[in-house]
């Protein structure tokens, strides 16, 4: 519909002519907005972040909690400026900026992004005992992919047999595999260590 585009492109306030035989547009320097888009990486980076950590502990999107925010000098004014994208974006339900570590709560997960450290209270997310149940049942299965995956290789009948592609895709199984008990096998200390 190249009609509509056309009368929609000579109602426009700074344009001549049609659209048909104008010039592509320029480059403008000044159009460039570089503060802006930093703060809106920090901010994206931000909320990235506190749905990893959510995703991790297996918290519902439903539930929201108060989030701790403790800029540097610096990113004050972009964590101000974007705490209803915290509120909107990362389920929280409160959003803090402090000054220091006081008001952080012992159970409180971190991270840090470019200047800034963010804690999530996870007494009002997590049920710790179910959690670690969970990953506990989590860890006794990747251990039985693991002990199935060490016995293929085990076997010489299927190194003999099997193409070189097979070994190496199961070889590949069995360090994600130990990658990933790790990783479950960290929260797991994470978490009991915040039980006590």
């Amino acid at each position: 519909m190249p009609f509509i585009t056309e009368e929609i492109y000579t109602h426009l306030p700074t344009v001549e002519g049609c659209i048909i035989v104008s010039e592509w547009p320029k480059y403008n320097e000044e159009d460039n907005m570089a503060e802006e888009e930093d703060m809106m990486n920090l901010l994206m980076e931000g909320i990235r972040s506190i749905r990893n950590v959510r995703a991790e502990m297996n918290v519902p999107p439903s539930k929201k909690a108060k989030l701790i925010i403790i800029p540097s000098e610096e990113k004050i004014e972009a964590i101000e400026l974007g705490k209803d994208y915290f509120i909107t974006l990362a389920s929280a339900s409160n959003v803090e900026i402090a000054k220091d570590k006081s008001n952080v709560p012992e159970d409180a997960v971190g991270v840090v992004i470019d200047g800034v450290e963010i804690f999530i209270p996870l007494n009002e997310l997590v049920d710790f005992e179910k959690e670690i149940e969970r990953l506990s049942k989590e860890k006794k299965k990747l251990e039985g992919e693991i002990k199935r995956v060490n016995g293929k290789l085990a076997n010489q009948g299927f190194l003999a047999k099997a193409p070189e592609s097979l070994i190496e895709e199961e070889k590949a199984k069995k360090e994600k595999f130990e990658e990933m008990i790790k990783s479950v096998e960290e929260r797991l200390t994470n978490l009991e260590s915040k039980i006590k």
